[in-house]
């Protein structure tokens, strides 16, 4: 079977959903007039064409978005690991490919898969315009720093704008800040970050200092994780010196009722079905704990 497309701007409820899904129509129709996003290569633009029409044939739109995540990832499994694909010369622009994924393209990318699909516009340019959503702050591109690099700044500005709920604390999660530096430290790994860009994403490491998370510590995984759904995107916190997060994947529930991590792994190579992720987590020293979201 293929592949994949679409989102869904969610809302919470009442004014509140109204209010949020038409920010974010009116963010998504500003990207297409501005076209911030590059040509993909013929692989990947026939991977988004197969899988917006396996959603519609299939009616994987009908189902809920945490089952619809879990379905469309089914497509992928067993596609090679790449990372580095959203780098690119020139100015900042939203790049997809689909030929290769890494652990945050994979989530990133079944998300919206399901979002487009979920709003009934099955369009390569939808589904664009639903990364952008998800990838920039605000939903907006505007430079290298608007891109939402640490997995923490992700969390909290996709929380703001209903497309995750953050549901750490009800499994058990602790509270927690991160005392973020590494891109700034590290600024040879970041060829974007430069001039006022590095300005930029200091004020925002800053800021995100002060933000308070839940984490799940990784001894209280196993005793949780009952009540994670297939089509949860787990996010796996570090103990490296200056980041947040160090690995992401998705929940998915087998026929046993097994917790089962589905991820793009750079061990394996691959993006498959893993073992349990009370077990996965165990195993991975530098994993010190599990923030949970779930897609709205």
């Amino acid at each position: 079977m293929d592949r994949r497309t679409f989102i869904q701007l969610t809302g919470l409820a009442g004014v509140t959903a109204l209010a949020t899904q038409s920010t974010a129509l009116s963010l998504i129709q500003e990207a297409t007039n501005n076209k911030k996003w590059a040509t993909p290569s013929p692989h990947t633009q026939s991977l988004i064409n197969r899988t917006l029409k396996a959603i519609e044939k299939h009616n994987i739109n009908d189902l809920p978005i945490g089952k619809a995540i879990g379905r469309i990832s089914q497509f992928y499994v067993g596609t090679p690991y790449k990372g580095g694909t959203l780098e690119g010369p020139g100015e900042e622009v939203c790049r997809v490919e689909l030929g290769g994924l890494d652990c945050v393209t994979f989530f990133e990318s079944m998300l919206n898969f399901a979002r487009t699909g979920r709003s009934g516009l099955l369009t390569s340019d939808d589904f664009f315009q639903n990364i952008i959503f998800t990838r920039y702050r605000g939903g907006k591109v505007d430079g290298y720093s608007s891109r939402l690099h640490y997995t923490s700044d992700w969390i909290v500005d996709n929380v703001k704008k209903g497309v995750v709920k953050d549901i750490s604390k009800e499994l058990g999660g602790k509270e927690h800040t991160f005392n973020l530096n590494f891109m700034t430290s590290h600024p040879e790994y970041y060829p974007g970050m430069k001039g006022s860009e590095k300005d930029k994403m200091l004020m925002i490491e800053n800021r995100m200092r002060s933000h308070t998370f839940h984490v799940i510590p990784k001894e209280d995984v196993r005793s949780n994780m009952k009540m994670m759904q297939t089509g949860d995107i787990v996010c796996f916190t570090t103990g490296v010196e200056g980041l947040d997060f160090g690995h992401t994947g998705l929940i998915y529930v087998n026929d046993d009722l097994e917790r089962r991590l589905l991820h793009a792994s750079s061990d394996k190579e691959k993006v498959l079905i893993d073992i349990r992720i009370d077990e996965y987590i165990e195993s991975v020293e530098k994993h010190k704990g599990l923030v949970v979201l779930r897609p709205l």
